[in-house]
């Protein structure tokens, strides 16, 4: 059964993902008999490449016009394409940031949006029942008259200056090493750069659909390559971009890394102290309070959400929200896409910095005293069916709560179990939408507190 989670359809290669499925979802997406082109981008993963000729192949047999990326690409760019040119779909075929073994198809609606629940269940609904794919010959793909082939990452360079001093950015002084983790972020952030005094150091990019061993996510733990790097060579500032493109993590020029909690605080705080710019921030519900504090501060909203970047999306766009964003890794703002983007947070990072005419770590240290440092963790539990279903039950079902040694001033249920306590600190337990995995997160005062 093909299930789409949070992030889109992800399965193991060769168990799941297989060319028969594959199609099965391109067919569906077909039988929708969309009346526009649909945008297909593909990341640098095994298989992917030839996955999006497998997609194009049924959508044209079934006389649909496809724009086809020229080459691999950042999933943000496919939504952007989605958005501007007005398509009714776009996928990419990518697994984002999970291990080298797996890929996936990621689904966009009008407005260059994640497909929401209702849409991935009217998806679902279709593939259980079965349906009959149509083909053409492969070879007759790309010389298909219902095929324009584009270059996806200079649309994506061309629409920046629109809402990005790129200029600025071009000409910055800052001394930035960027490590995309063997993705595509490389080939889309380039264009961007081009003609231009601003040179980031790269490492990390060559093709290896292998990752190097590393599951390309931008966490701590993945990156400390890049940590000694910037520690050895004075960099102003590391940073990492995921598989495809669209989550970001941060090491400050003092070799201290920050997540995106901290990237979205930071900025947040940059944009209403510095640039007097207004509006609230949508976070979800397992990304740091400290959102919270600022927002109150200077009279605005902290608006929270479901995990899921289309809850993101669909919350800024209910509250015309500055930014949003979520503690995996991934933001946007107001007039960009409705979608999560590491590209686009990479050049806003450089622009803020060289604007500012500071060091990150001196924008943390005005950050921290004026709205205080909590302790954010998280951790990951393999389950069985037999296991999820014992504890959907006990959880869900049951409404069994932990006994914990804090007051619960608030408990939810909007995406697994949510426990607030006093002074913006919280526990949240959830099941990953993606991977078989149970989710732990908290923000808690320090770390003794999150041992009790």
């Amino acid at each position: 059964m093909i299930k789409f989670g949070t992030g889109g359809w992800r399965a193991y290669i060769g168990e799941e993902f297989t060319r028969e499925n594959v199609e099965l979802v391109a067919q569906a997406i077909a039988s929708l008999k969309p009346k526009t082109s649909i945008a297909l981008g593909y990341d640098r993963r095994f298989l992917s490449e030839k996955a999006v000729l497998w997609v194009a192949n049924v959508l044209i047999a079934n006389g649909i016009k496809v724009r086809l990326s020229n080459s691999p690409t950042a999933t943000p760019s496919v939504m952007l394409m989605v958005k501007h040119e007005k398509l009714d779909y776009g996928m990419a075929i990518t697994a984002s940031h999970n291990p080298y073994d797996f890929n996936g198809i990621k689904v966009f609606i009008k407005g260059g949006k994640d497909a929401d629940v209702i849409f991935t269940a009217k998806l679902e609904q279709m593939l259980s029942k079965g349906l009959k794919v149509k083909k053409i010959g492969d070879n007759e793909v790309l010389t298909h008259k219902l095929v324009k082939v584009m270059d996806f990452n200079q649309y994506y360079a061309n629409h920046l200056p629109s809402i990005l001093d790129m200029d600025l950015i071009k000409n910055s002084k800052l001394k930035v090493i960027i490590d995309p983790m063997n993705g595509v972020s490389r080939l889309t952030l380039e264009p961007t750069l081009s003609n231009g005094k601003f040179k980031p150091m790269f490492i990390n990019d060559e093709y290896n659909p292998s990752f190097k061993g590393r599951v390309p996510a931008p966490t701590s733990s993945n990156l400390d390559e890049l940590k000694n790097k910037v520690l050895k060579d004075n960099f102003d500032l590391g940073i990492a971009l995921d598989g495809d493109g669209d989550r970001i993590g941060i090491y400050d020029n003092q070799g201290n890394y920050l997540d995106a909690n901290r990237l979205l605080a930071i900025l947040y705080y940059y944009f209403l102290e510095y640039e007097h710019k207004k509006g609230n921030i949508v976070r979800n519900l397992c990304t740091t309070t400290i959102l919270d504090k600022i927002a109150t501060h200077y009279g605005y909203q902290a608006i929270e959400t479901k995990v899921g970047f289309k809850y993101i999306s669909a919350g800024m766009n209910n509250h015309r929200a500055l930014l949003g964003g979520e503690s995996s890794g991934g933001l946007t703002m107001l007039g960009h896409i409705d979608g999560k983007d590491s590209i686009f947070a990479t050049l806003l990072i450089i622009q803020m910095l060289t604007k500012a005419k500071k060091k990150i770590s001196d924008l943390i240290k005005e950050l921290d005293t004026k709205f205080g440092v909590t302790y954010i963790g998280d951790e990951n539990f393999k389950f069985s069916p037999a296991q999820k279903k014992l504890l959907e039950t006990k959880v869900m079902k049951k409404k069994l709560v932990p006994l914990l040694p804090f007051k619960v001033v608030k408990t939810q249920y909007i995406d697994g179990l949510k426990l607030d306590f006093e002074h913006g600190y919280w526990v949240s337990l959830r099941f990953s939408g993606t991977e078989p995995l149970l989710r732990l997160y908290y923000e808690v005062k320090d770390k003794k507190m999150a041992t009790q």
